[in-house]
């Protein structure tokens, strides 16, 4: 038996072989790029200019190999309570502390930056939040946070953190900024609430003393205004008795 010992099974075998090798290379060699994302190619480790955009593709691998990216918006929630303490609470312009729970909406916009300027861009975006909330929020009194200017301390943020991710050239855009919910701490709620009550019951008292004082300074000037017309019709009266005195003599 020929194929027993010898060449022409030994070529089979040699055949089968590479035909497992080649269908590793392909494997290994063809790609597909999902919807969402795309694809940076390393030649020797070095990334390409080009990137893969979603639909199957070629490379010529080991020499080159491919990174995926996901080019989705991500959403990264900050503010959360850890353990006993939340990352959220903040100390405010006026020396009050706040707890703010707000998110951050953003996305990969150059994935070569993305994948290699920084070690890990999504942690990256959280600590650059929690600290550009913590500095917006002190330049601005407590109210600013809690109520009367959300929207302004919101673009404050995003233009803090997006210059300091173009610094660090991380390839990400800041899409926006979304301030959830800014409070008191819970052990100070109560006392808080106390000083919101009493401020609106200054401004009750404020705007009842200011109406109380237009209703009585109204009444003064139509008393004042009568007095004079009064007074007017008072004088052309006699004027005029005076005047007739004057020509019977």
């Amino acid at each position: 038996f020929q194929g027993a010992g010898g060449f022409p099974g030994g070529r089979w075998a040699l055949a089968g072989g590479a035909v497992v090798l080649i269908a590793f290379w392909l494997f290994n060699s063809i790609y597909t790029i999902n919807t969402g994302e795309v694809g940076v190619e390393l030649q020797f480790g070095k990334p390409k200019p080009e990137l893969s955009q979603p639909g199957l593709h070629f490379h010529w691998w080991p020499i080159e190999t491919v990174e995926k990216v996901n080019t989705a918006e991500k959403l990264v929630d900050l503010g959360e309570v850890r353990g006993s303490t939340s990352s959220g609470l903040m100390l405010s312009g006026d020396q009050n502390i706040v707890d703010v729970k707000f998110s951050v909406a953003y996305q990969v916009a150059d994935p070569g930056k993305y994948l290699f300027q920084v070690v890990d861009p999504d942690e990256m975006v959280r600590q650059i939040g929690e600290s550009a909330m913590r500095e917006a929020v002190g330049r601005r009194p407590a109210q600013d946070i809690f109520r009367d200017d959300r929207q302004g301390i919101a673009d404050a943020v995003r233009g803090i953190i997006q210059t300091t991710l173009d610094e660090y050239n991380a390839g990400i855009n800041v899409n926006a900024i979304s301030i959830e919910d800014a409070a008191p701490p819970r052990e100070v709620a109560d006392a808080f609430d106390e000083v919101q009550r009493a401020e609106q019951d200054e401004d009750r008292f404020v705007e009842e003393s200011n109406q109380y004082s237009n209703q009585k300074l109204g009444q003064a000037r139509g008393e004042a205004a009568q007095v004079r017309e009064d007074a007017a019709a008072y004088k052309n009266r006699i004027v005029l008795e005076a005047q007739g005195e004057a020509q019977r003599f």
